[in-house]
């Protein structure tokens, strides 16, 4: 009975640490996961304008305005990992090449801005097929 009691107790206590381990390595990558996930925001939102005919300049503006600002933080965010890397600065620059492009001639209407979008997220997809 005693043996079965320290063996439930003993599972507890390795699961509750298992947990807690789980959780700090989630939280370690969470300034990386959280950049990745604003500007997939941004992308999708000015991806779903597109695909229902709905583009206005002033809101594709501001999404790409919020893409050049995020893209900033795409370095420092992976510094730890693969930010010093000078390919990844590469992709880094190439993508704020294509948002500074978008935003020069902010496209008027949907077909420019899938192109503008097309064109970003081509170069977002370059990155992510090398370190993702």
């Amino acid at each position: 009975m005693r043996s079965v009691l320290l063996l439930i107790l003993g599972l507890v206590v390795g699961a509750l640490a298992a947990f807690k381990v789980s959780n700090v390595l989630h939280m370690r990558d969470a300034y990386p996961r959280g950049v990745m996930s604003v500007m997939q925001h941004h992308l999708g939102t000015l991806a779903q304008a597109a695909r229902q005919g709905t583009c206005p300049a002033d809101a594709t503006q501001l999404h790409l305005q919020r893409l050049q600002a995020i893209q900033g933080d795409i370095v420092p965010a992976f510094a730890k990992d693969v930010g010093a890397k000078p390919d990844f600065r590469d992709h880094a620059r190439k993508l704020e090449d294509a948002i500074a492009a978008a935003l020069q001639s902010p496209p008027a209407d949907c077909p420019a801005l899938q192109k503008a979008l097309s064109n970003i997220g081509g170069t977002c997809k370059s990155c992510h097929e090398v370190y993702r």
